[in-house]
């Protein structure tokens, strides 16, 4: 058994990539040469403290021609007990815009599954989201339940494309936006069920679900929700406030 009380990592970079097989490369080493049913040693190895110092994480998915690059990562994370679980909390930048995180690994239960939570934040965006629930064993799904909160959704939906950004703006012109459903997510998309976004006095149910493109395909996104609940005076009254007013310069749709 080994046991380390801190280790510093200096500019690490991990590369994660989905092969043109669809297999994963960070499952090739565990199942090559190996019986299907063996399990690799657990308590071996503990560290105490990993202080992780411009770090940078990158995803490529050879199938669909995608990658994701996140990088300037500074992050502490720490054991909090004997049983493997971690702790950790840091910052990370995403194309150019930088975000807090935080996040809680449990150990693995006798199916594999890791239970795991994850909160971000955008600073000075009045925005933020987490995740609570379990990872596969092989770290290809999550399943649980996501919360997300935007103090301010103009700003995000300038973040959206612009059909997208039409249709939101349309809906939710401005104020602040709840929304909280159960989440599945799997290498191919995404899955929220039981869903439920509130924005001031209006409120909307269904489902949403996406599935990944396939090489260079754009992201295909099917959406049911039914609005309960409709606030028309203040709609109406969100919707002249943010009209631009005649002659006005800047105004950006």
């Amino acid at each position: 058994r080994i046991r380390a009380e801190s280790v510093i990592l200096e500019a690490p970079v991990i590369t994660l990539e989905t092969l043109a097989d669809g297999r994963f490369n960070w499952r090739l080493r565990r199942n090559e040469g190996r019986h299907p049913t063996a399990r690799p040693p657990r308590d071996t190895v503990r560290l105490d403290k990993i202080e992780v110092k411009d770090g940078v994480i990158v995803y490529r998915d050879t199938r669909r021609g995608a990658r994701y690059r996140i990088e300037a990562i500074a992050a502490d994370i720490r054991a909090e007990s004997r049983s493997g679980a971690y702790r950790g909390r840091g910052r990370a930048a995403l194309n150019g815009t930088a975000f807090d995180f935080a996040f809680d690994l449990g150990r693995a239960g006798a199916d594999d599954r890791v239970p795991a939570t994850l909160s971000l934040s955008l600073p000075g965006a009045r925005m933020r989201g987490g995740i609570n629930g379990e990872i596969a064993g092989d770290a290809t799904g999550f399943r649980g339940q996501l919360q997300f909160e935007a103090g301010d959704i103009a700003r995000l939906w300038r973040t959206l494309p612009a059909p997208a950004r039409a249709a939101a703006r349309l809906l939710a012109p401005s104020g602040s936006l709840t929304a909280k459903g159960r989440l599945s997510a799997t290498t191919k998309g995404v899955r929220l069920a039981d869903l439920v976004i509130e924005t001031g006095d209006n409120r909307m149910v269904g489902a949403l679900a996406a599935t990944y493109g396939v090489r260079g395909k754009p992201v295909s996104v099917g959406a049911t929700l039914k609005l309960t609940r409709l606030d028309v005076d203040s709609w109406l009254a969100k919707r002249r406030a943010d009209r631009p007013r005649p002659g006005a310069r800047g105004a950006s749709s």
